[in-house]
């Protein structure tokens, strides 16, 4: 059902504005992504709460930033980051959602799915509209080389972090970027994965999980695959208009 809800705003969006002006699919999308932003960062005034775990490093989360970073730039490369992996994690969050027993329409839960849901339907509203050129086969190692990139970057992040929090003893380092970190927060999402984090390699108070941060790496890469093709398929035919 939440599928569903996705492609109905997408379709609904496409109808309106599909024979529209360049400028006023523009501006839709520049506003689709203000609002993805302004959604992140409530939960800071909300929450009161400015920890390292916080910071826009999560896959989805970061996604908030990249899109309007990606249209005001108009950069090609950015926005495959963004159609690919963040449909992919959008999509595996939103059908794994957890809602702590709480109920779909708890503030947090709304909040969750909200900004999920405008994570998703954005960057593919943006080729809908075609506004970014089609996807091509070429683009799969540009998507395989960012997205390592960018696991790589919350490896070494998040182990730094959660390195100092337990040298320290203060909360505010430890993260679970990527669910990669923190075996008690990552099991009640992907239960089976809970063994995986036993096996470990330590280099002074920094930790790794190499089973674990191997397996993230290739799992969004094969779902990344997936969604990449369904892309390749799907708008293949699409016009360039940035």
């Amino acid at each position: 059902r939440r599928r569903s809800f996705f492609i109905r705003i997408n379709c609904f969006l496409t109808l309106i504005f599909k024979d529209k002006k360049y400028e006023d699919k523009y501006i839709l999308l520049l506003c689709l992504s203000l609002t993805l932003l302004i959604q992140y960062n409530q939960m800071f005034s909300s929450l009161g709460e400015l920890t390292c775990k916080r910071m826009p490093f999560q896959l989805c989360n970061i996604g908030s930033y990249l899109m309007l970073i990606t249209l005001l730039t108009k950069n090609e490369r950015l926005y495959q980051f963004n159609l690919i992996i963040n449909v992919a994690g959008g999509l595996i969050a939103a059908v794994m959602m957890d809602v702590e027993g709480k109920g779909l329409f708890y503030l947090w839960n709304m909040h969750y799915l909200v900004e999920h849901n405008n994570v998703i339907v954005t960057p593919i509203l943006c080729m809908l509209l075609n506004m970014f050129r089609p996807l091509r086969g070429v683009d799969y190692k540009y998507f395989v080389r960012n997205f390592t990139f960018y696991w790589l970057f919350i490896l070494v992040l998040g182990t730094i972090l959660n390195g100092v929090k337990d040298i320290t003893g203060n909360d505010y380092f430890q993260v679970n970027y990527l669910f990669m970190f923190m075996r008690e927060a990552t099991e009640k999402i992907v239960s089976f994965v809970g063994p995986w984090f036993d096996i470990q390699i330590h280099i002074g108070p920094f930790t790794l999980y190499p089973i674990v941060q191997l397996a993230v790496l290739l799992g969004f890469i094969a779902i990344g695959s997936i969604v990449f093709i369904a892309f390749i398929g799907l708008f293949r035919k699409r016009k360039i208009l940035i």
